[in-house]
């Protein structure tokens, strides 16, 4: 069982905007048309929060399955039994702050 620890979002806030720009910098090149927002516990001022930066990734429906074949290239798929016609998640767990990838498809009820 992991083990998960909390503290302030004030903690990660700086390094949480950084990894933010950063990140949403490198997939506007590879899919301009998105929308992309900061969400999660590190979005949210005051919030308790485990430290990892979730991105929302918002697309039209007609380049949804695309969008999913050029994230997979870049990071891992993950749970893969929540995903729907709408909704596919993606991390990379791999750095000093762990990136989640929430794509929907814009006015859909996942998004």
């Amino acid at each position: 069982m992991e083990i998960v620890s909390f503290k302030p979002q004030s903690v990660f806030s700086k390094k949480a905007i950084e990894t933010f720009e950063k990140e949403k910098d490198k997939l506007s090149k590879i899919i301009p048309k998105a929308d992309f927002q900061h969400i999660g516990g590190t979005a949210i001022p005051n919030a308790i929060t485990k430290g990892d930066l979730d991105i929302q990734v918002r697309v039209e429906k007609e380049d949804f399955s695309e969008v999913v074949e050029k994230l997979k290239e870049l990071y891992e798929i993950n749970q893969p039994e929540n995903w729907t016609e709408n909704y596919a998640s993606f991390k990379d767990d791999e750095r000093d702050m762990p990136v989640g990838i929430q794509l929907t498809v814009r006015e859909s009820k996942d998004d």
